[in-house]
């Protein structure tokens, strides 16, 4: 008897072992922005991060974990997504719901800019063991800005459990942008920079943010191939960072894993100089007058200084300041964004 519970044990462990997933060159992820290496925006353009899953032909129901750090190395957007259907499961740990609610959880979904908003996720531990999971809030403006990254959840749920994790206050920025905003919940085991993976597909919920328009539904993709667009807006209660933001992606599929990476840079062209002649991430009175102080000048000529050579016909710098440069700091004024230090 003792023999045989003991071939029982082996026999279950080598299961286990096969069907963990794997490295396989076979399956492949790619992930890139559109715009050419090394990628670099400007303050107030928009990032689009497209990819691919492949296993010999494209993948259409892939689940693709999805995570972009700022230049502080910290998640500004974490996003379970699928390459074009969402799979069938099962599902070990399964997000159920993600509801806009108010402090005791009773469903809402309008709020003001300035005030609080509450968000109410369920889930549940399909499998007959226990498991931890962590679940992450992702919301959104109208524009598609990121708002809130929060853990919501990091713990160990029993075999058939169901929980509802509540979470208030979360607070709607002063100078938010009005409209449709879309919260996304997502479940996983560890972050992608980590090479964690999810254990669902996320879920999402849409909420209004004082009055507006609602938010754009995503640009389409083909099978096998998911898309994010992401504004580099910076608001007063929002400063954006400049510095180089890091896009990790992993996905895994039947038994197999793949991992892909790249990187974007946001700058503030406009913001030129400072209190002591230096950027200061704001563009302000000082840059619009050291552009027009060397306004009409060349390269190589007297008075030319390159940093007031912002831009030109195509939109490049052009070895000349003229009207061009003047008009991009003047529409800039007053934007203010974080330093990367």
């Amino acid at each position: 008897m003792r023999t045989s519970r003991l071939t029982a044990v082996l026999i279950l462990l080598f299961i286990m072992v096969l069907a963990r997933p794997v490295y396989s060159s076979s399956l492949t992820l790619v992930v890139t922005t559109n715009r050419q290496a090394p990628a670099v925006y400007g303050v107030g353009d928009s990032v689009t991060l497209t990819g691919s899953v492949n296993n010999g032909s494209a993948v259409p129901d892939a689940l693709v974990f999805f995570e972009v750090d700022t230049p502080k190395h910290n998640p500004w957007i974490i996003r379970t997504l699928t390459t074009g259907q969402t799979p069938a499961g099962p599902w070990t740990v399964q997000l159920l719901s993600v509801t806009p609610c108010d402090a005791y959880g009773d469903p809402i979904y309008t709020f003001s800019a300035g005030n609080d908003a509450g968000f109410n996720v369920t889930l549940r531990n399909n499998a007959l063991s226990a498991y931890t999971a962590v679940v992450t809030i992702n919301a959104f403006f109208s524009n598609g800005l990121p708002f809130v990254l929060m853990t919501v959840f990091n713990g160990t749920l029993q075999p058939g459990q169901t929980a509802s994790v509540i979470t208030w206050p979360v607070n709607i920025p002063v100078n938010s942008v009005n409209g449709q905003a879309i919260v996304y919940a997502s479940v996983f085991n560890d972050y992608p920079k980590n090479e964690g993976l999810p254990y669902s597909p996320e879920q999402s919920a849409t909420f209004n943010i004082s009055s507006g328009t609602p938010q754009q539904a995503p640009a389409s993709s083909a099978l096998g191939t998911f898309n994010v667009t992401v504004p580099l807006a910076s608001t007063p209660s929002l400063p954006i960072w400049v510095g180089n933001y890091s896009v990790y992606a992993i996905t895994h599929y039947g038994y197999s894993v793949a991992l892909a990476q790249t990187n974007f840079t946001a700058k503030l062209i406009e913001d030129i100089t400072g209190p002591n002649g230096v950027p200061d991430g704001k563009v302000d009175i000082r840059d619009i007058s050291l552009v027009a102080k060397h306004f009409d000048t060349v390269a190589g000529g007297p008075n030319w200084d390159p940093v007031c050579d912002l831009t030109g016909p195509n939109g490049v710098p052009d070895g000349k300041v003229d009207i061009r440069d003047i008009s991009l700091v003047a529409k800039a004024f007053g934007i203010v964004v974080n330093l990367d230090p």
